[in-house]
């Protein structure tokens, strides 16, 4: 029962979001659901910095689920698979100590490791780049296609990274 949880296609639609579990909801496995929720909370915090109307909150919310969505999602999916890395069924470690250790701290360090302050500067981007070409789903965009435009947040980037 709690691996058929199917992923969310999409975390927005036009001026609604969803965050934390009601978007990616996971398993207790890895304890890093609430975590998930904060950083999407610090990443929507660091995009309304920029909002300056009405007509920029759909941009907002399509950067942030360009963003956010790849890297909960798979916080969901390799929470399902540390499920089955506690009950010793996940075929690599077999209820031996010294390999578990090491499977759990390489399983965990890219959630661990997360440079947050580039998260929201890749958000900021996406938002930046959806107003200016009129972007609305950027969830299509790779992040090395971002155009970021320097002059839109004015702000420089210590600032921007206090958004963060």
């Amino acid at each position: 029962m709690l691996d058929h949880h199917h992923p969310a296609p999409f975390y927005n639609s036009g001026p609604i979001v969803i965050i934390g579990d009601a978007a990616h909801a996971t398993t207790p496995f890895q304890g890093a659901g609430a975590g998930q929720a904060i950083e999407d909370a610090l990443v929507l915090s660091a995009l309304f910095r920029y909002v300056r109307l009405p007509s920029h909150v759909p941009y907002a919310f399509s950067a942030f689920d360009a963003v956010r969505r790849e890297r909960t999602q798979r916080v969901v999916r390799t929470s399902r698979d540390a499920m089955n890395l506690y009950a010793f069924k996940d075929g690599v470690v077999n209820g031996e100590p010294g390999r578990w250790k090491k499977v759990w701290d390489e399983r965990m360090r890219w959630i661990w490791e997360i440079d947050l302050v580039e998260h929201c500067y890749e958000a900021l981007g996406r938002f930046t780049e959806g107003i200016v070409l009129g972007v609305k789903d950027m969830s299509t965009k790779k992040k090395n296609e971002i155009i970021v435009d320097e002059g839109y947040a004015e702000t420089s980037g210590d600032e921007a990274a206090g958004a963060c």
